[in-house]
C-alpha cells in the first residue's frame, strides 16, 4: 500500500509539472509575438520623431513661428510616446516579489522567484490594457528594451533588477486596473501567490513620473571590410 501510494503521488507530480511546462512554453510564445509587435510600433515612432526633428531644423530657418511651434509640439508628443522624454500622469503600479527566504543562486528555488517571463507578461498586459508609457524599477521601456534572465539576476536596459519589482504604467487608472485585473497573467499570479507564495499586488495612483530613456535607441552593426587578409 505504501509503494502504491508513493507511485500515485509521483504520477500526480509528474503530470502537474508537465502541464506547468506546457503553460510556460505557450506563454513565452505569445509574449514573443506581442513584444515584436510593440517594438515595431515604437521603432516607427522613433523614425517619425527623427524625421520631424530634421524638418524642425529646416522650418526654423524658412518658416514662421506658428508652424515652428506646431512641429515642436509634435516632436514633444512623439518623444513621449517613443520613451525618450519623461512622462507624468495618473496610472497603475504593479509590485512583484520573490517568495520569502529564497535565493536566486539556488536552482531549487526557481519556481519561487519572479522570472523574466513574468515581468514581460506584466509589461505586455499593461500595454494591452492601454498604458501610454511603462517603466520597470525606474527603467523606461522602449523599442530596444529587453527583460532577460542573465545568470542569477534579471536585467533590463543593461541594468540589474532586484526583487521586489515595481512596474509603473501611465494611463487611465480605471481602465488600466480593470483590463489588467482580467488579464491572464494577473489571474495566474492569483494562483501563484497561493501555490508559490510569490508577492503580487497592483493599485491605481493619481501621480506617476516616469523618466525618459537615457541609452541609445540606435543599433550598431558590424560591417564587412573589403580587405583581404
Amino acid at each position: 500500500m505504501v509503494v502504491g501510494l508513493l507511485g500515485f503521488l509521483l504520477a500526480i507530480g509528474w503530470r502537474a509539472e508537465g502541464r506547468a511546462q506546457a503553460e510556460r512554453t505557450e506563454r513565452r510564445a505569445e509574449l514573443a509575438v506581442v513584444v515584436e509587435l510593440r517594438q515595431d510600433s515604437i521603432a516607427r515612432l522613433e523614425q517619425r520623431l527623427a524625421d520631424l526633428r530634421a524638418r524642425l531644423d529646416e522650418v526654423a530657418v524658412t518658416s514662421g513661428e506658428r508652424e515652428l511651434q506646431r512641429l515642436r509640439d509634435r516632436v514633444a508628443e512623439l518623444a513621449s510616446l517613443s520613451g525618450v522624454s519623461p512622462v507624468e500622469g495618473p496610472g497603475l503600479v504593479v509590485e512583484l516579489s520573490d517568495a520569502p527566504g529564497t535565493h536566486r543562486t539556488d536552482p531549487n528555488d526557481a519556481d519561487l522567484l519572479i522570472q523574466d517571463a513574468d515581468l514581460q507578461a506584466v509589461v505586455n498586459a499593461l500595454w494591452r490594457a492601454g498604458a501610454e508609457a511603462v517603466a520597470v524599477d525606474g527603467q523606461r521601456i522602449v523599442s530596444t528594451s529587453s527583460i532577460r534572465n542573465a545568470g542569477a539576476v534579471v536585467r533590463m536596459n543593461y541594468r540589474v533588477l532586484a526583487s521586489p519589482y515595481r512596474v509603473e504604467a501611465v494611463g487611465d487608472p480605471g481602465r488600466l486596473a480593470d483590463r489588467f485585473a482580467s488579464s491572464p497573467i494577473a489571474r495566474s499570479f492569483g494562483e501563484w501567490t497561493q501555490t508559490y507564495h510569490l508577492g503580487f499586488s497592483f493599485q491605481t495612483t493619481e501621480q506617476l513620473t516616469l523618466p525618459g530613456f537615457q541609452g541609445s535607441l540606435r543599433f550598431s552593426y558590424a560591417q564587412p571590410t573589403n580587405e583581404k587578409g
